[in-house]
């Protein structure tokens, strides 16, 4: 009763520091506001539009180029901070936990808590739950989708959120967001969109559309290139050119975390299109692939998507007769080990007994003898 209690009186005093963030000031969103030349304060973001962001800070209101912001730092509210709860992003006993911390402020609390919220909806993601990294976010997201072009720490749950839009084949909302990223000023989250909107239109058919983009891509972008030529290829029936496209990939960006992991599941994919038709290829082929994609970047949603073909052509069986099998061999092999002991040591004991009987019958003949004389 008494956990209970000081836990109603943790969530109860965050939720009124939140309530009391939310309610100060005119209704928008806050924000803390950095501009280019570094200069910070607390604002109340109204809208942005073409390019323009309109803000209040204290009693002005401002409308000033994007580009003049450096970054926007959102807070979390009352009504966020309900709708995590609700949504189980975080639990009660972490709120708890946080706030018995006395060497910090209530605000610092809550922003701290705001950090884990984020953190825990980056491992639903990692741990392929696109679901409920979609129910944790997408109507919450609502409100920071239009601030996405300047740079934010609502960013990664937006990404996020796009990503499992896409691997659930909700693409409605992965192109909405993938067009938003694909408009940003910043290189990598425009590729990014620019590379999620050609896989969208592959998925539905549109290779015309796919290669439109691809010819749109900046020339520095290489990897990402070869990745949607290999895609290309495997959509036009040419998966033996997709999969060399792919070996040229692993060669020159070894270390490229996003598009590698991408090709080399595509490589799944080419060998389950060549099953069933005049190749050697067997279903073996794209299982295995599959197999090793999932083991290699484990802990990433390519991985989990990996593990989803894997199990889909059988994987788990696979392995379970494999373990199966060398358990039984194992097994085999300790039966085969305690018997081999058991012989040496009945061995052993033979030994011994000849041995013994041996000594016995010299000693009785040297009794014999002396009798005799």
């Amino acid at each position: 009763m008494k956990r209970v209690f000081l836990s109603l009186v943790v969530l109860g005093a965050v939720a009124a520091t939140a309530q009391q963030k939310q309610v100060e000031g005119p209704a928008g969103t806050p924000a803390l506001l950095e501009t280019a030349n570094g200069k910070k304060a607390k604002v109340t973001l109204q809208k942005m539009e073409a390019g323009n962001l309109t803000f209040v800070a204290g009693s002005r209101s401002m409308t000033v180029p994007g580009d003049k912001i450096s970054s926007l730092t959102f807070s979390m509210g009352k009504e966020d901070f309900d709708f995590y709860r609700e949504q189980q992003v975080i639990s009660d006993e972490q709120v708890s936990e946080v706030f018995k911390q006395e060497h910090i402020s209530t605000a610092d609390k809550l922003d701290l808590i705001f950090k884990m919220v984020l953190k825990n909806i980056e491992q639903s993601y990692n741990d392929g739950d696109f679901q409920k990294v979609i129910d944790a976010t997408s109507s919450v997201m609502e409100k920071y989708i239009q601030y996405m072009p300047i740079k934010n720490n609502m960013r990664t749950p937006f990404v996020l959120t796009y990503n499992s839009y896409k691997s659930l084949g909700d693409y409605a909302n992965a192109t909405r967001y993938a067009e938003i990223l694909a408009a940003m000023d910043n290189d990598e989250m425009k590729l990014m969109g620019q590379v999620g909107l050609a896989q969208i239109a592959l998925d539905q058919g549109n290779v015309s559309a796919a290669e439109k983009i691809k010819g749109e891509l900046p020339e520095d972008a290489v990897a990402a290139d070869l990745y949607l030529k290999a895609a290309i290829q495997r959509a036009k029936g040419e998966q033996k050119d997709a999969i060399i496209t792919v070996t040229q990939i692993i060669e020159e960006f070894p270390n490229d975390v996003e598009i590698l992991p991408a090709s080399e599941l595509l490589v799944a994919y080419c060998y389950l299109d060549m099953t069933g038709t005049n190749s050697v290829i067997s279903t073996n082929s794209a299982m295995n692939t599959a197999r090793q994609v999932k083991n290699m970047y484990a802990g990433t949603a390519v991985a989990v998507n990996a593990e989803k073909l894997w199990a889909e052509l059988g994987g788990r069986e696979i392995e379970a007769e494999e373990q199966a099998l060398k358990a039984e061999m194992e097994a085999a092999k300790v039966a085969a080990e305690e018997a081999a002991k058991k012989r040496k040591a009945e061995q052993k004991a033979r030994r011994e007994a000849e041995k013994a009987a041996k000594k016995a019958d010299a000693a009785n003949t040297d009794v014999s003898e002396t009798t005799d004389n």
